[in-house]
């Protein structure tokens, strides 16, 4: 495929803070959010799950469908990322546009593998409460499969009780 292409099921779960006021282009991602477990703490990773949430140098986003802290697309599996990046970009010069959500700051989470092959649903749907947790928007940018009960209770979750309570605005492209 080539860049910017539609590659069907690929991408993932951006969550999007919009309070954070972070400047971001598209093709910069940044996930080191206030609340962010290991990076609200002001701390780099180490090696040490110092939250105790269980993910493991969760500081800039995470990996659900390798279990790892490195949630960056491989190949032209980043449908995901280049959406959230747009929402997110910022006006300058050179693009001459802006997102809906300007300056704030994009938490990646990863749901597929290196090939753009979905994992379990029980993965996506806990990929979808870890961003409720950590997040105010969650911006979806996957789709396919059947329907799913674990995926349609974590989304339920996300929009009643993300946002510590208040609830998390939850959209799919």
């Amino acid at each position: 495929g080539q860049a910017g292409e539609d590659r069907g099921l690929r991408g993932g779960v951006e969550a999007l803070d919009v309070g954070r006021g972070v400047g971001l282009g598209v093709a910069q991602r940044l996930g080191l959010l206030d609340r962010l477990g290991e990076a609200g703490a002001g701390q780099a990773a180490d090696g040490v799950d110092n939250d105790g949430n269980g993910l493991v140098d969760d500081v800039q986003g995470w990996d659900f469908a390798d279990a790892d802290n490195d949630p960056n697309p491989v190949g032209t599996n980043g449908h995901g990322t280049a959406c959230a990046g747009i929402a997110a970009g910022t006006f300058g010069a050179a693009s001459k546009a802006a997102g809906i959500a300007p300056g704030c700051t994009v938490l990646p989470l990863k749901i597929a593998d290196d090939s753009g092959e979905f994992t379990t649903d029980e993965i996506i749907g806990t990929a979808i409460a870890y961003a409720a947790e950590h997040a105010d928007v969650l911006s979806n940018s996957w789709g396919g499969g059947g329907d799913s009960e674990f995926i349609n209770d974590a989304i339920d979750y996300a929009t009643v009780q993300g946002r510590g309570g208040k609830g998390c605005p939850a959209f799919f492209a």
